[in-house]
């Protein structure tokens, strides 16, 4: 698949996010954190902390701004 944000110019926010999920190893259990970022500024835009990897975990990040 193509990167479609290569060479893209960045000159103010809310241009292009980026996501990433991750999991969390906690003590009894695996976490799942999604995250979005404004690719200009680096901020936070969304994030969402579950136990499962479904995908209502990435919307909840979209939603949660």
């Amino acid at each position: 698949m193509p990167n479609l944000a290569k060479g893209m110019i960045l000159n103010g926010v809310d241009q292009l996010w980026v996501a990433d999920i991750t999991f969390l190893h906690l003590a009894e259990e695996f976490a799942f954190l999604a995250v979005v970022l404004d690719a200009f500024s680096r901020k936070v835009v969304g994030w969402s902390l579950d136990t499962h990897l479904r995908a209502s975990l990435a919307i909840e990040a979209l939603e949660n701004d």
